[in-house]
């Protein structure tokens, strides 16, 4: 999950072209994520990234 985590900030990251991923902001978000994803199990990841950072 951390791989997933990491990937994800850099992704999100590239995006908005910021090349600095924040390691504090990547534990709490991955950390959230993973407990979106335990009750979202059927949503696809991306739409679960999209829907947990509104």
């Amino acid at each position: 999950m951390q791989t997933v985590n990491v990937w994800l900030a850099g992704f999100y990251a590239g995006r908005r072209n910021n090349p600095v991923v924040d390691t504090q902001a990547l534990n709490k978000n991955g950390n959230k994520l993973s407990r979106f994803c335990e009750s979202h199990r059927e949503m696809p990841l991306l739409e679960a990234v999209e829907a947990n950072t509104k």
